[in-house]
């Protein structure tokens, strides 16, 4: 916990006094493993509907299995180094309950409906989801990277992994200041 603790003070202390936005392109994505026991159906995509237009990630899935807090969201940032990825210090660990409560991704969930529990049986579609961090100064060290998901059940014994999928991706500095001026000019 101490470690985590520090790698955020780090993160934060990154973030202060930039005068940049950070941009996120998503670029491709596969789920590489789902438990067929636990989930029905998923399906995830990346699109673009315009040639210089924002990238969007289109997904569903249904349950078989209600979800809660014992569903577990892990987020694990790799840098691309070398023709290779790396594993980079950036990671973050949420219950489904907590994830909901995040400002950043997990509120763009729950303003379209996703709730805990989850229930079973139910199609959830997310189509055209973005983050949005126009407000997110740049912080990230690294250009491009995945970020891998795993997805687990917490159980009293052990860990189910529920599915995993890798998500590619870049990220662009903005300026904010170039893009105000850009906007009152035209």
């Amino acid at each position: 916990m101490c470690a985590r603790f520090i790698k955020v003070c780090i993160f934060i202390l990154m973030c202060a006094g930039s005068t940049f936005t950070l941009k996120v392109i998503f670029e491709r994505i596969r789920i590489t493993y789902l438990n067929e026991e636990l989930v029905q159906y998923a399906f995830v995509n990346v699109s673009r509907y315009e040639r210089k237009g924002d990238y969007y990630i289109n997904f569903e899935f249904i349950t078989k299995y209600p979800f809660s807090k014992s569903l577990m969201i892990h987020l694990l940032f790799y840098e691309y180094v070398s023709y290779r990825y790396e594993r980079s210090f950036i990671e973050f660990h949420y219950n489904l309950c907590d994830f909901l409560t995040d400002p950043l991704i997990g509120a763009e969930f729950k303003k379209r409906g996703l709730e805990c529990p989850i229930k079973p049986g139910k199609l959830y579609s997310y189509k055209n989801f973005t983050v949005y961090l126009d407000d997110f100064p740049n912080v990230f060290p690294y250009e491009k990277g995945l970020i891998k998901f795993e997805i687990t059940l917490m159980g009293s014994s052990n860990n189910t992994p529920i599915a995993e999928a890798f998500l590619h991706l870049s990220f662009k500095n903005r300026n904010k200041a170039t893009k105000k001026n850009l906007t009152e000019t035209h």
